[in-house]
């Protein structure tokens, strides 16, 4: 897994660092070239998890405050949105594709519930599949 570890918090003084180092408040999250604004708490809503750790303190700032991901941008709103919501009523892309493009990310930030329900969504559309082909 290669990521950067470049990773920082935002400017404002909402997220300032607790006593424990932890960040708080909102952060801009650079997911390769698109910008992403999110809550420390929102990061750290799922434990042990990649993104859990950005906030922790232990991941140095880029001048302009953000935090620096070296990932694909591309289905990072899901994770998100996953994140937001602690995989209750989670909505996944529609594509089979973009499914497992997802659940590849989601291995990659240690989100292993969203990866495994994308995994049983698979398995289910494949065994419908094989149902309607008879």
């Amino acid at each position: 897994r290669k990521a950067s570890q470049r990773v920082n918090g935002s400017n404002s003084e909402e997220t300032a660092s607790a006593a424990n180092g932890e960040l708080r408040g909102s952060l801009t999250l650079k997911v390769g070239s698109k910008k992403f604004e999110t809550t420390a708490d929102t990061l750290r809503s799922i434990p042990d998890t990649f993104l859990a750790s950005l906030v922790s303190g232990r991941w140095k700032k880029e001048k302009d405050g953000s935090m620096f991901i070296d990932r694909s941008a591309k289905h990072f709103q899901y994770v998100l949105d996953y994140l937001r919501c602690r995989g209750e009523n989670f909505v996944p892309p529609a594509s089979t594709t973009a499914q497992d493009e997802l659940c590849s990310e989601a291995k990659f930030y240690c989100l292993n519930g969203l990866a495994a329900s994308l995994r049983r969504l698979r398995v289910a559309s494949s065994h419908l599949m094989t149902a309607t082909k008879k």
